[in-house]
């Protein structure tokens, strides 16, 4: 069996945003976030741990339209310039329903 190219890393928030897990899939040269948590403390937590591995957000992925899984979207990307942020068009709906901003 072959190792993986990609390792997974996970971000947990604490218990007042719902313990939601996000994740971090980094490659060789990237990363990719499967989702941006709720609250903007722990997007920007998310964002340090993004940091320390020296890599940029090549991607970001929305599991599902609950906001602690989409609502850090902007914290999370301030700074990269344009980065793709895929959902489905019901997550994307949902988002654009709760911000302005959508996601």
């Amino acid at each position: 069996m072959s190792t993986p190219e990609f390792t997974i890393h996970t971000v947990t928030s604490g218990p007042e945003t719902f313990l939601t897990n996000v994740f971090l899939v980094e490659t060789a040269e990237s990363l990719v976030a499967v989702d941006t948590m709720m609250t903007v403390s722990d997007a920007r937590a998310l964002r340090r741990r993004a940091d320390v591995l020296g890599k940029p957000i090549k991607a970001v992925f929305i599991t599902h339209g609950h906001p602690d899984h989409y609502n850090g979207t902007g914290d999370l990307l301030e700074g990269f310039g344009k980065i793709p942020v895929i959902a489905t068009a019901g997550v994307d709906a949902v988002a654009s329903e709760q911000s302005a901003e959508g996601i």
